[in-house]
C-alpha cells in the first residue's frame, strides 16, 4: 500500500521552547478501521545556519472525535495551521547530532496507536534556527494499518 501525503507546512517554522509549532490537516479515517498509523517524515534544517547541537524536532498526536461539536486535541483546526502544543502526546522525534551543519536532512518513522475517528500531527522544534524555507525539503507521509 503506498503512503499518503499528510498536509502540513513546517517550512520556515521558527524554533520554540514553549510548544509553538504547526499542525497538519485532520484526516477522517472513521470508516477505515485503522488501529495504527505508520508515519514517515523528512525535515530539512536551515540552509544557512547550523542548528544547535543535541536539540530536536518533535511530533505530537492530534485526535478528533467527529462529534457535532468536535473535540480535537489542543483545539486543533480542521486544516493545516499554526498550533501551540499544550497537552498533545509526543509520539515521535528527530534528535540532532552533536555537530550539526547547515542544511542537515533528518528522517524518522514512528507509529500512532489508536488514532481515533480523525487524526493529525503537530510539529515543534527547539533547534535554535528556523527550519528550511522550501516546502519540498520536508514531507510527512502516512499509511493506515488495521493490525
Amino acid at each position: 500500500m503506498p503512503a499518503t501525503v499528510l498536509v502540513i507546512h513546517p517550512e520556515g517554522l521558527a524554533s520554540s521552547l514553549v510548544g509553538v509549532g504547526v499542525q497538519s490537516d485532520m484526516v477522517d479515517i472513521s470508516a477505515s478501521g485503522f488501529g495504527r498509523i505508520k508515519v514517515y517524515a523528512k525535515i530539512t534544517m536551515n540552509a544557512s545556519v547550523a542548528a544547535t547541537a543535541n536539540t530536536g524536532v518533535y511530533f505530537y498526536a492530534l485526535r478528533g472525535d467527529l462529534h457535532a461539536v468536535p473535540h480535537r486535541t489542543d483545539g486543533a483546526a480542521l486544516a493545516a495551521a499554526g498550533l501551540t502544543v499544550l497537552n498533545a502526546p509526543q509520539i515521535g522525534q528527530i534528535r540532532l547530532k552533536g555537530t550539526p551543519v547547515a542544511g542537515d536532512v533528518l528522517y524518522t518513522e514512528f507509529d500512532m496507536v489508536a488514532p481515533g475517528a480523525q487524526f493529525g500531527l503537530a510539529i515543534v522544534h527547539n533547534t535554535g534556527q528556523a527550519l528550511h524555507a522550501t516546502p519540498t525539503n520536508h514531507y510527512v507521509h502516512w499509511i493506515g494499518l488495521t493490525n
